[in-house]
């Protein structure tokens, strides 16, 4: 449910339309940014967790 799009009422639609094409401020940056060092070593730190505990359960 949560990767459907959304559908407004009319009003909604007409007062978005009415206001034009967003445009984000000078130096704004995009919403898809790389992971930072620590938010990796995370990742990494709780796959291999989820690899050792998957590894445990088949091995039993």
């Amino acid at each position: 449910h949560t990767c459907r799009t959304p559908h407004w009422p009319a009003t909604h639609e007409a007062l978005a339309a009415s206001g034009g094409p967003m445009r984000p401020p000078p130096g704004a940056s995009p919403d898809h940014q790389p992971l930072q060092r620590h938010e990796q070593f995370i990742s990494a730190f709780w796959l291999l967790c989820a690899i050792a505990g998957w590894a445990w359960l088949i091995g039993r």
